[in-house]
């Protein structure tokens, strides 16, 4: 007998909508901005509370009996951030930032609480999908020379950077690519008479974009990356494995053709070699350089639970870091959580990743795909700077793993009693 009243399932109706609204409108912000990021993360949060208002504590309970393991994983890592707190040689102010930058990842599981139907996690795909193609069609009319009034004034215009960064972009770029590639047939069911020819065009379009006009070079790998994914998995075993070395066919390439691309390669080399005779730690290079020292020298000399949540900054000092601006991060994610929180931390990271791979197979053939290719995208970003510290790309990487896990085969991930 159903003893759930008319007005609570109004209620939950109306939650329901404001939502996907919410989260919708996330996944549009996470391609424009800081400024737009934190609207929509409050959109969430408001969306969480009520949700959590009209099903109730008992509600609450019930979905997390059934929420997937990266639910507890997540929960477990901010547990030991937390606790680092109390041996961390970082002020308490600055020990409750940091924390509140590494605990982004309980975004994740806003999402996943509030999505409950493949139908809704569908939406927001669009949306991501529509909201970084809008970047790449006003990068390129800022290559091209037309005046773009609300893009940043950060960068010069040939740059093509519309909101965020040269780190960012390109790489937003690449998971944009993502969803267009393993989507593709959802895209021609979406749209039967142009989808699929629309998604490969703004597929050549993107990839083109972070190649011949973006010059941020985790950019240039994680979109190689992708390739080689794709060659892998798209393609019998016979030919998967040329198809596989294709990017570096494509990179080799594009290196002797492309004067800015060639420069931007060649810049990583110089970077070095004058860190390792000169000490220069003013280039882009010699300073990420700098930094993974410090954090490889800290994490050796407390190598079980690291020096605590927020304590990077102070490391950097103590371990005498030549750069005299500082450093707020190592710019590489594995060695962050290994100098903050140990082993301990880098193996909850890794675990994470491992968790949301071993999820993919349980996926449909292109969601699994799309996840599994994120997954490995963002272990890639990780290699060269702290995806999950700052605002924009983080919440897209989290984003899109969450509304990829609620994408399964036409039943709801947690079907209501």
């Amino acid at each position: 007998m159903n003893t759930t009243s008319p007005s609570s399932h109004f209620f939950e109706r109306r939650w329901d909508t404001f939502s996907l609204f919410a989260v919708s409108f996330l996944a549009v912000s996470v391609s424009m901005g800081a400024a737009l990021v934190g609207l929509g993360k409050v959109l969430v949060l408001l969306a969480v509370l009520g949700r959590m208002w009209a099903e109730g504590w008992t509600g609450v309970i019930s979905w997390l009996r059934k929420s997937p393991v990266i639910v507890w994983i997540i929960l477990l890592t901010l547990g030991w951030m937390a606790l680092s707190g109390f041996w961390t040689i970082a002020d308490a102010s600055m020990a409750r930032a940091a924390f509140f930058r590494h605990s982004r990842w309980i975004w994740l599981i806003a999402v996943l609480y509030l999505l409950r139907h493949s139908a809704q996690a569908w939406v927001v795909i669009c949306w991501l999908a529509l909201g970084q193609t809008f970047v790449v069609l006003m990068s390129w009319m800022m290559w091209l020379g037309v005046p773009i009034p609300f893009a940043t004034d950060r960068y010069p215009s040939e740059l093509g950077i519309l909101f965020t960064s040269t780190l960012e972009q390109p790489v937003m770029g690449a998971l944009l690519a993502t969803l267009l590639w393993y989507f593709r047939e959802r895209w021609e069911i979406q749209w039967p008479k142009f989808g699929r020819k629309l998604a490969m065009a703004l597929l050549v379009m993107t990839t083109a974009n972070v190649f011949l006009v973006m010059t941020g070079r985790t950019g240039y790998l994680v979109m190689l990356v992708f390739g080689g994914l794709v060659g892998w998995s798209a393609f019998g075993r016979k030919t998967r494995w040329v198809l596989a070395l294709a990017p570096i066919a494509v990179g080799m390439t594009l290196f002797y053709t492309s004067p800015r691309f060639h420069h931007r390669v060649m810049e990583v080399s110089q970077d070095i070699i004058r860190y390792q005779q000169q000490g220069d730690v003013l280039s882009s290079q010699g300073a990420r350089l700098e930094m993974w020292r410090v954090a490889i020298a800290a994490g050796s000399d407390k190598p079980i639970i690291g020096h605590g949540v927020g304590s990077y900054p102070k490391l950097y000092e103590r371990y005498q870091g030549r750069d005299p601006q500082g450093a707020s991060n190592p710019h590489q994610q594995y060695l962050f959580w290994f100098a903050e929180f140990g082993v301990i931390g880098l193996l909850f990271l890794l675990l994470l990743f491992a968790s949301l791979i071993k999820l993919a197979a349980q996926l449909p053939r292109d969601a699994s795909g799309a996840l599994t290719c994120t997954v490995v995208l963002a272990a890639t970003i990780s290699l060269a700077n702290c995806p999950f510290y700052g605002v924009g790309l983080g919440e897209f990487l989290l984003l899109l793993f969450a509304v990829l896990l609620v994408l399964q085969n036409q039943k709801d991930s947690h079907p209501r009693q």
